[in-house]
């Protein structure tokens, strides 16, 4: 029964990170403010998984693509 409740939160939050990740790429997409205080709360929320990842993967017609290509995320369309 713990095992089971453990296995769930672990699981919401990974999908809360796979959504704050997908909503930072859709807020820079629509070009959102910075200033906002739900952009600064979901920079800062994925920032320690963009970082690393944007160092390998370049970004493209001003869209950070490391966000959208984080495994799990989502998928990429070569």
């Amino acid at each position: 029964m713990l095992a089971n409740a453990l296995i769930f939160i672990a699981q919401m939050a990974f999908g809360l990170l796979t959504l704050s990740l997908l909503l930072r790429f859709y807020m820079q997409w629509v070009r959102a403010p910075y200033r906002n205080p739900l952009t600064e709360f979901i920079n800062a929320l994925t920032d320690f998984m963009v970082r690393p990842a944007r160092r390998i993967v370049p970004g493209l017609w001003g869209l950070d693509y490391p966000r959208c290509c984080w495994p799990g995320s989502c998928r990429c369309s070569n």
